[in-house]
């Protein structure tokens, strides 16, 4: 088992407090008490708690990443869209975010959209996907509408702003994994622009 660092130590630490407590309770000296080390030990790693809030921004980042090229690995489908196929499962697999997670990730969310540092980091992340969606064999236009689509219902989730549920749920997800491979492929799109100009 590979052990873990002190700052690992206090971002975990720092995770249970807003999971268990919101994000308005996350200060360094909740965190120093909750990890068992100095408030000293702890402004070595983080020196403030906007500091702090932006090393959990970047763990849910990295993880989020990390689900996504699981998922990735796990594609057995080679055809056109296989990234944006990864990307609505990780998105959308319930056992890989529990109640509290997601608590903390609204608490972070609310922390972002007052920050402009973390505005930009969501935005690097984002501006990603975007690429990569772009560059997934479908036509440009065809998965940018899917990508919204599943950040659409990962937010209304997440804000639980009248979010599907149950079955309806697992019929939007399906027909967004259809429309990957329904979808006019970028070269059958170039192959007709060549055969109209001919």
């Amino acid at each position: 088992m590979a052990t873990t660092t002190k700052r690992e130590q206090i971002l975990y630490a720092a995770n249970r407090i807003v999971q268990r407590d919101g994000v308005t309770h996350l200060t360094i000296d909740a965190v120093a008490h909750e990890v068992g080390m100095s408030k000293g030990g702890v402004f070595y790693h983080f020196p403030s708690k906007e500091a702090l809030i932006k090393g959990l921004l970047m763990q849910l980042l990295h993880d989020f990443d990390a689900d996504v090229e699981r998922a990735l690995a796990q594609e057995a489908d080679p055809s056109p869209g296989r990234w944006l196929r990864s990307y609505i499962r990780a998105s959308t697999d319930e056992s890989s975010f529990s109640s509290e997670e997601n608590e903390a990730a609204f608490g972070l969310i609310a922390a972002i959209a007052t920050d402009p540092g973390l505005l930009d980091l969501a935005y690097q992340s984002f501006a990603h996907y975007q690429q990569r969606s772009e560059h997934d064999g479908l036509l440009p236009i065809q998965a940018t509408i899917i990508r919204l689509a599943i950040d659409g219902l990962m937010f209304t989730e997440l804000f639980r702003l009248a979010a599907p549920t149950g079955t309806r749920r697992a019929e939007v997800i399906q027909a967004l994994l259809d429309m990957t491979r329904s979808s006019q492929h970028a070269n059958e799109s170039t192959d007709g622009e060549q055969s109209q100009d001919r």
